[in-house]
Parts: structure tokens; C-alpha cells; sequence
């Protein structure tokens, strides 16, 4: 992402696009009208044998029956802005998902279609890993305790995890935490049945400094729960899109999703674009396959930070049976490996992968918003580049791969 600036314990794999949904998105073209228009309707009859349609429905039809509230109690999701942005993007449910690939690609060749796409699968970019390290080792080596002196963040500035939710009565994290959203239950009870989210929370933010528990990168950001997987960690591109417009229209200035899978999903580019052009930093794990192909969110390097992972030698992190992803397409690497923050239930743990990386980069970028008079987050995303520490002496086979290096936090909040 940006590279302008410089003159920016789960993966999921797809085998010949299975997806596991019944659903397929399709975005119309301007010159169709939005609510349900005729030419969908005709578009679907002339599907007929090969593909039965169930259902058509507008993007966000579920959710604003289900009256959706934001940050406040005055604001309904989605906003008005949202709503007009993303009119002619369907959701078409068809009754066998084995005739996905046939739907999309019927409405692909239909006239007046700018895309079509399954609903994607999206998972957590987590890795089972082993105690090794010192607890909290990753602050250390990435100098948050020099960058304290500077800055400790402040509570106006809001961090959006879009992930299994958070256990916002853990004793690190109670306070911390702003009403959410459980677009996967569809219910505003974003609490953590997995575990990926809270932890995730803790690195970012847990409190600190009050003699209890692990310290987050950012001491008084305020974290917006967004659940947008189930409890097993996985969850799909229309939960994953609208979780990210909802942290867009509702205050959030950091978007941290440790999270991905390994197809271009045009519905998420879109929810993304909409975040990015409010000026919001987005965030996104690179993936834990040992690879240098793209995952997404984390792939949309016009929008997105791509984070790799990195062990306590500043090596890239590589676990029992998988490594960090890397690639020219890599724009910075944060601690990864056997990382101790919060779990449900006020317990603590480690847990390794990108996934634990992002939220370091997150919180950094969360202690840059604070700074100063509100900086772009253009402004933000340079100082995280800038301000990391090369890392290419000891890594010698990924040379320019793991993006501008591993994030220094004193050095960016000095720039």
C-alpha cells in the first residue's frame, strides 16, 4: 500500500472455489435502476434450468430490518451516505451452492453487471504455536516503551476490529470498549465465542500501566467491537463488507482485520475503498501459508497496510507447519510469534500469526491518530513506514519482501 510514500490458529485455502455459501453478489451498473428493477428480475428468469434463484435482495435489506444501531443510539446502520453508495449491490441466493461458479458466471456475462462474485468465506490468520518466548516480548522489540514517553494515545481515537468479537468484561477491556455490532448473529451483542478477537483487542489496547494483566501498544484508544466470524473463526465477504462500512460510518479512524482468504473480492474492495476514502487507516494480515500469493483484504495494497509476521530475532516468522506470507506486495512486518494478550473469560494465552501482528501495527497506527491535530491517514501510514527498522540483514531470502520492515514505535511517533 502506498508505496508512493517512499518517493504504502486458521487459513483458509481455496480448492477449485468451493465456498460454502448459497450466496452470490452481483453489483448493477448505473444504468439499472436500484430497487429490484425489472432487468434483475429478467436476468434471473433467463438463468432458468441451469440455475434456480431463491432470493434477491438489496446488500443491506437484512439489516435495516433488523433496525441496526451505530456508536449511538442516534445513528441507524446503514447511513445514509452507505446506502447510496453501495444502491445496486445484490445478494442472490440460489438453492444448490454447487451451481455457484454457474450463477457467476452467467451474471458476469449479463448485460449491465459490473461484477459478480461468491459470497466468500473469510477466516482468522491464526497458527497453533508454542510458549517460547518472554510474556510480551513484541512490545519490547518494537520500542513501545521508548514511544510511551511521547505518546500514549488518547481516548477520542477509535480502533474498529473486525473480527470474532471481544469479551468486553475481560479486566483489561472493560471501559475500553464502544458499542458494537454482531453481523453475524445480527444482533448488538458483539461478544467473543472464539477467543481471535479478544486477543487481538489486548495487543492493540488492553489497559495498562494499573498493575494487572498485559499492556496494549496504545494505553486510551477506545476499541469498536465489529463480530463479523462465528465462533469458529470464519465468516463471509457480506458479514466481512458491511462490518467495515459500519466501523467506516461510526467514528473509527483505525480498521485493524486480522482475518483474509485468497480470492479477489470485489464487494470487499468496494467497502474498503468507501473506508479509505474517509480518511480511515486500514489494517489487514498478510496470511500464515508461508507464501508470497495475495490475501485479501490485506492484498488491496491501494488501501490497505499488509502486515507479515516477525519473531523475536526480527526473523520472518515461520511456525510448525507454516510461516508468514510475504512479497513485493508487503508494506510492513510486526511481532507474530508466540504473542501473550487477553482471552475471554479474564484468562491471558499466546497465540502466533499475522494475525497478531496487525494489531501491533494497528495500535501504532492508533497512537499516530492521537498525535499532533489529527493527522490524514496518509500522514499515519508514512510515519509507519518511515519510522520502521530494517530487517533485511537477517533475512537474506526475503529482501524487499517483508515491506519497509519491522515497526518501530518511538521512531514513528518521533517523525
Amino acid at each position: 500500500m502506498h508505496r508512493f510514500f517512499y518517493l504504502l490458529l486458521l487459513v483458509v485455502l481455496f480448492a477449485g472455489q468451493s465456498f460454502g455459501s448459497n450466496e452470490i453478489i452481483v453489483k448493477f451498473s448505473q444504468q439499472l435502476s436500484s430497487a429490484k428493477d425489472e432487468a434483475i428480475v429478467k436476468a434471473a428468469n433467463i438463468i432458468g434450468k441451469n440455475v434456480q434463484i431463491e432470493s434477491i435482495e438489496p446488500l443491506f435489506e437484512k439489516y435495516e430490518k433488523k433496525g441496526i444501531k451505530g456508536s449511538t443510539s442516534s445513528q441507524s446502520f446503514p447511513s445514509e451516505q452507505a446506502k447510496e453508495y453501495f444502491k445496486n449491490i445484490y445478494i442472490v441466493s440460489i438453492p444448490n451452492s454447487e451451481n455457484i461458479n454457474d450463477a457467476v458466471n452467467f451474471f458476469r456475462k449479463s448485460y449491465g453487471v459490473e461484477y459478480a462474485q461468491p459470497n466468500y468465506k473469510y477466516s482468522t490468520f491464526v497458527t497453533p504455536n508454542d510458549t517460547y518466548y518472554s510474556l510480551q516480548w513484541g512490545n519490547t522489540k518494537i520500542s513501545c516503551e521508548a514511544g510511551w514517553e511521547m505518546s500514549t494515545g488518547s481516548t477520542s481515537v477509535v480502533v474498529a476490529v473486525i473480527d470474532t468479537g471481544v469479551d468486553y468484561n475481560h479486566i483489561d477491556l472493560t471501559g475500553k470498549t464502544l458499542q458494537g455490532y454482531d453481523f453475524n448473529n445480527l444482533d448488538a451483542d458483539p461478544y467473543d465465542d472464539n477467543g481471535h478477537g479478544t486477543h487481538v483487542s489486548g495487543i492493540i489496547g488492553a489497559i495498562s500501566n494499573n498493575s494487572i494483566g498485559v499492556a496494549g501498544v496504545d494505553w486510551d484508544c477506545k476499541i469498536l467491537p465489529v463480530k463479523v466470524l462465528d465462533s469458529s473463526g470464519s465468516g463471509y465477504s457480506t458479514n466481512v463488507a458491511n462490518g467495515i462500512i459500519y466501523a467506516a460510518d461510526y467514528g473509527s479512524n483505525v480498521i485493524s482485520m486480522s482475518l483474509g482468504q485468497y480470492s479477489e473480492d470485489a464487494l470487499l474492495e468496494d467497502a474498503l475503498k468507501y473506508a479509505y476514502d474517509k480518511g480511515i487507516v486500514l489494517v489487514a494480515a498478510a496470511g500464515n501459508s508461508n507464501t508470497s500469493s495475495k490475501s485479501y483484504p490485506a492484498g488491496y495494497d491501494s488501501y490497505v497496510i499488509a502486515v507479515a509476521a516477525t519473531d523475536s530475532s526480527d526473523k520472518k516468522s515461520v511456525w510448525s507447519s507454516s510461516g508468514s506470507n510475504y512479497g513485493a506486495w508487503i508494506d510492513i512486518s510486526a511481532p507474530g510469534t508466540s504473542i501473550y494478550s487477553s482471552l475471554p473469560g479474564n484468562s491471558y494465552g499466546y497465540m502466533s500469526g499475522t494475525s497478531m501482528a496487525t494489531p501491533y501495527v494497528s495500535g501504532l497506527a492508533a497512537l499516530l491518530a492521537a498525535k499532533n491535530s489529527s493527522p490524514s491517514g496518509t500522514e499515519i501510514t508514512s510515519a509507519l513506514l518511515f519510522g520502521a527498522d530494517n530487517i533485511d540483514s537477517v533475512n537474506s531470502s526475503y529482501v524487499g519482501l517483508l515491506g519497509s520492515g519491522r515497526i518501530n514505535v518511538a521512531k514513528s511517533l518521533g517523525l
